[in-house]
């Protein structure tokens, strides 16, 4: 029972939500499925765990993720509804309930996606990604895990970017890298690098990544440990990927290349100028 109620909430309210089922869990918080009691709507709560609760850096930390997301409104970026902390020093954010599978899963289960829908999923994931970039603000954790795959009122997949849990305001105090943050095997090299100024072309780079993945069903990297992968993101050049899958064409290849350039040569300098190019590559053949 403990799995399925990590913190013993199920039946419980936190202010006006009550919490119905476990939804899964984070690095430092656990997500519910709750209703509202007098809307009666269904909305997903994250709840910041109490263990993390009595830091006043985590709070603060917890707190600025639903103040850089709730900045963000864009379709394809799950939007916040509320952010709040009981009298028992429950410390929670409410979030949109959104029925669907995370892009890891999909992965997981069925492998590499056709170039097609790797490019309108990409369209989306990317115009996601220049809209935080818009407002100065960097995810520093794109990967499939928070990328959710939804299905629309019109039947279509469509996308919502999730956790933007360590995203950073970019201004002068923040442009420097102080600590490695992200999940490793998406990470770019510059987040890898302590001192290193961290741009939104860190963000690119993870986007090259999950590009890699989805057209190939492969990491560019893959390690035994954390500094081997460290090493990897640093210094290594990524397996070709029409090596992995020859269907690919070369044009697509060098499109994902390219976002995975390190620098000082760079990557694409935007998210849209990315999601352009493979656009455009995508249909030479």
């Amino acid at each position: 029972m403990a799995k399925r109620d990590p913190l013993g909430l199920i039946g419980e309210k936190l202010n006006r939500y009550r919490i119905e089922e476990f939804a899964g869990r984070g690095g430092m918080s656990v997500v519910y499925r709750a209703r509202h009691e007098i809307g009666q709507y269904v909305v997903a709560v994250k709840v910041l765990d109490p263990e993390l609760a009595g830091d006043p850096k985590m709070v603060s930390s917890f707190l600025a993720e639903a103040r850089n997301t709730a900045a963000l409104r864009h379709p394809s970026i799950i939007r916040i509804n509320d952010v709040d902390q009981t009298e028992e020093g429950w410390a929670y954010l409410v979030m949109e309930w959104l029925d669907g599978r995370t892009l890891y899963d999909e992965l997981k289960e069925h492998g590499r996606l056709s170039i097609e829908r790797a490019s309108r999923l990409l369209d989306q994931i990317c115009a996601a990604v220049e809209h935080a970039h818009g407002k100065n603000v960097i995810h520093r954790d794109l990967k499939p895990g928070n990328i959710m795959l939804v299905t629309d009122e019109f039947e279509e997949e469509t996308i919502r970017m999730l956790d933007f849990g360590i995203a950073k305001v970019l201004d002068a105090t923040l442009g420097i890298n102080t600590q490695v943050s992200g999940t490793y095997y998406y990470t770019s090299p510059e987040q890898l690098t302590r001192g290193a100024a961290i741009d939104r072309r860190a963000d690119i780079y993870s986007l090259g990544v999950v590009l890699y993945q989805m057209l190939t069903g492969e990491k560019p990297f893959e390690a035994d440990s954390m500094w081997e992968m460290i090493k990897l993101h640093c210094e290594a050049s990524p397996r070709p990927l029409r090596e992995v899958n020859p269907a690919i064409p070369q044009a697509v290849e060098d499109v994902v290349l390219k976002a995975l350039a390190k620098k000082p040569a760079g990557p694409y300098q935007s998210a849209t100028e990315l999601a352009r190019g493979f656009r455009n590559a995508a249909y030479i053949h």
